[in-house]
């Protein structure tokens, strides 16, 4: 009688093979750490020191941590547009003003728990003044409008990007002793961007832009947390017309508690126009109010470094798998 018995084909492993993987081992550990999981909430609050380089900063969150934090302390604020729109974009007042009254629903709709959030946000309709700044002696309006020409600002610290870099600008101007925000200004890059409603890949997309400046208008600072709509940069062809769970709990740590509604009217009445009035622009200090800025950068977009790493451990795995368990399913030698 023969007596066959089945034996597994052990393969010889190749020096060289073992070094790869051990180095391929060795890689995705220091990926891991290098390139670390952003934090589920990693939202920002403006502060009166945010707009400023030497502002002290949380290193895993780039929250700035010092200045007094910014927010409305009255229960309704309302946004105008610029009546010119964008004439070198072909994008009308009425688009824009369709936009913003977009944007307005969406951080309005907000839920914190049973319950709206507690500001109320309002359409204002368009003004002929377009000039961003705050009047303290007269009327205001918070006015979104488009700079075709003369764009002249420069990107937070926190993205390095330079003047031309930049797709909206807004600015807040704010109660020097508490904080209390008076009047906000978002401004639209559209003499070094082109914005659409329906963007292609050189494009960028007008709401989604709206949306971000809002959000600082609103006392947000910049989030870490790739597709947030506060994330610092967009790039070409992207929307964002969902806000990310990252933004709806920074507004709802801001107003999330009830106070009541009250006039959507701006300090001084709301003004159409600003001829013969002092305005205060970015830097300026008058009295209690100081005026400060946050910019939304353009490029591309920075995404989370766990991709990376996720890629590298399955590489890892594949070639240890393959190689490096030593058998063969389905080949074996008979033996008599």
């Amino acid at each position: 009688m023969q007596d066959m018995t089945m034996r597994p084909r052990i393969k010889l492993i190749p020096s060289w093979l073992r070094l790869i993987s051990k180095i391929t081992l060795q890689l995705v550990f220091f990926f891991a750490l290098i390139l670390r999981a952003q934090p589920a909430l990693a939202y920002c609050q403006a502060t009166s020191c945010s707009s400023d380089p030497e502002c002290r900063r949380n290193r895993e969150t780039g929250c700035t941590t010092s200045g007094i934090p910014l927010s409305w302390r009255r229960g309704c604020i309302g946004f105008a547009v610029g009546g010119q729109g964008s004439p070198k974009t072909g994008i009308s007042s009425d688009v824009l003003a369709t936009v913003t009254q977009d944007a307005i629903e969406i951080w309005g709709g907000v839920s914190c728990g049973d319950e709206s959030i507690s500001l109320s946000l309002k359409y204002s309709g368009p003004v002929s003044c377009e000039q961003a700044g705050y009047q303290p002696a007269a009327g205001n309006a918070n006015i979104i409008s488009f700079v075709d020409e003369g764009w002249a600002y420069t990107s937070n610290q926190d993205d390095g990007a330079s003047s031309s870099d930049n797709l909206g600008h807004t600015e807040l101007t704010y109660d020097l002793a508490t904080g209390e925000l008076v009047d906000t200004d978002i401004e639209l890059n559209s003499e070094d961007a082109v914005f659409s409603t329906e963007p292609n890949e050189t494009e960028y997309d007008l709401l989604t832009v709206v949306l971000h400046e809002m959000g600082h208008a609103l006392g947000l600072d910049h989030s870490q947390v790739s597709g947030s709509v506060m994330q610092a940069r967009s790039g070409p062809g992207e929307l964002r017309h969902q806000l990310h769970p990252d933004d709806r709990a920074g507004v709802c740590a801001l107003y999330g508690g009830f106070r009541e509604e009250g006039s959507c009217v701006p300090d001084g009445g709301l003004a159409n126009d600003c001829a013969g009035q002092e305005i205060l622009l970015p830097g300026d200090v008058s009295g209690k109010t100081e005026v400060a800025g946050c910019s939304f950068g353009l490029g591309p977009v920075r995404h989370n470094g766990a991709v990376l790493v996720s890629l590298l451990f399955l590489l890892c795995l594949a070639v240890w798998n393959r190689f490096c368990l030593g058998k063969e399913q389905d080949s074996f030698d008979v033996e008599k």
